[in-house]
C-alpha cells in the first residue's frame, strides 16, 4: 500500500500518462468499448479553459470519444442508451497535456468537436490549486476511468515498482 505522499506524486504522473499515451497517433479503443458508444456527464461545472470562467451546471455529451454537445443540463436530453456519470457538485477539466507534443488543437480546452481528454475533480481548482488533486475520474478519449479503476491501476504499478526495486 502506498504512503499519502507517495499517491500525491504518483497520481498526477499516471494521469500524465494516459493523457500522453492517448496522444501517440491512432488509439483503437477497447474491445469492451462499442465505437458508437455515448457518454454524458449530467449536472457538472465545467471549467473549459478557453478564458476565465466556469459554465455551471452543464451537460456534457460524449460521442465516439468526442465532445459532441456542452449545454445546460436543464436543456440538455441525454440520448438513450447513454452511460451516464453524475457530475453534481464536481468540475471538468481537460486533461493536462504535454506542451512538447503537437496536437494540432486537439487539447487543452473543453469544446465541442475536440477528443474527450477529460478530468472530473471533486472539488474547483480555482479556489485552491490542490483541489487538482481530488479526481473523482478521467476520461481518455471517450473511455471512463473512474477513480476505484485508476486506485487499482496504482496499486499494480506501485506493486510493480516494489518488486523491481528489490
Amino acid at each position: 500500500m502506498l504512503k499519502k505522499t507517495s499517491w500525491l506524486i504518483v497520481t498526477p504522473v499516471i494521469i500524465l500518462l494516459l493523457v500522453l499515451l492517448s496522444g501517440c497517433g491512432t488509439v483503437t479503443p477497447p474491445a469492451d468499448t462499442a465505437s458508437d458508444s455515448v457518454t454524458a456527464i449530467v449536472h457538472v461545472n465545467v471549467i473549459p479553459m478557453d478564458r476565465e470562467r466556469v459554465l455551471s451546471d452543464q451537460t456534457v455529451v460524449v460521442r465516439e470519444g468526442r465532445i459532441s454537445r456542452i449545454s445546460a443540463a436543464s436543456r440538455t436530453k441525454v440520448p438513450a442508451g447513454s452511460t451516464v456519470i453524475d457530475g453534481t457538485g464536481k468540475y471538468l477539466i481537460p486533461a493536462l497535456a504535454d506542451m512538447h507534443v503537437h496536437m494540432k488543437g486537439e487539447a487543452g480546452t473543453i469544446e465541442e468537436g475536440k477528443r474527450a481528454d477529460l478530468v472530473l475533480l471533486e472539488a474547483n481548482p480555482l479556489e485552491e490549486i490542490t483541489n487538482s488533486r481530488k479526481i473523482a475520474g478521467v476520461m481518455v478519449q471517450g473511455r471512463w476511468l473512474p477513480k476505484t479503476e485508476l486506485q487499482d491501476g496504482l496499486e499494480e504499478i506501485a506493486s510493480l515498482w516494489e518488486a523491481l526495486s528489490e
